[in-house]
This record gives structure tokens, C-alpha cells and sequence, in this order.
């Protein structure tokens, strides 16, 4: 099956994220939070390379390809939607694990 995030993953940026939102308001995180931080990320990293103009700073958004997050690779669209390549997870015993 398939999941916008997965909070067990072994990809060091999602551990990390994941350990930090434990820490801070000590429950694991969900899709929403991860969807939120990776939204912010995105911004922030373009605000960074100072592309602080409106129109500029969504040219920039939009041409965003296989940015690796904690929800996911994403890609944009031209039309502002998000193509993201989902956590492909299976059950192994009574354990969700994940498949790639």
C-alpha cells in the first residue's frame, strides 16, 4: 500500500525530522506535518537563493523537480499541484515496513 508520509523511514532527513517533532511535541508526526515542513522547506530554500520578487518566487516554485523531502520526492506541475512519488509499505508479521 501506499502513504503520503512514513515516520519509520531510513532516510536520514525523514529520521531526523521525525526525532525533532518527537522531541518537540512528543508524538510522531503525520502526513499533514510532514506536507507543512516540506511546503516551508520549499519556500524557504527559494527565499534563500534570494528570489524574494512574487512572481519570481513562484516561477521558482514551479519549476521544482525531484526535490527529495521528508513526504516524498516532489515534482510540480505547471498548474501549482504537487506530483509526489508515494512511501510504497507492506506488512511484514504484525509490522508495517517499507518496500523500497
Amino acid at each position: 500500500f501506499t502513504e503520503t508520509f512514513y515516520p519509520d523511514s531510513d532516510v536520514p532527513w525523514v529520521a531526523r525530522f521525525t526525532e525533532g517533532f518527537e522531541a518537540a511535541y512528543g508524538s510522531p508526526p503525520g502526513s499533514l506535518a510532514a506536507l507543512s515542513y516540506d511546503a516551508a522547506n520549499l519556500v524557504l530554500a527559494q527565499l534563500a537563493r534570494g528570489l524574494y520578487a512574487r512572481d519570481v518566487l513562484r516561477q521558482a516554485l514551479l519549476d521544482v523537480r525531484a526535490w527529495p523531502g521528508v513526504s516524498g520526492v516532489t515534482t510540480m506541475r505547471s498548474d501549482g499541484t504537487a506530483q509526489k512519488r508515494p512511501y510504497l509499505l507492506g506488512v511484514a508479521g504484525r509490522e508495517i515496513r517499507a518496500l523500497d
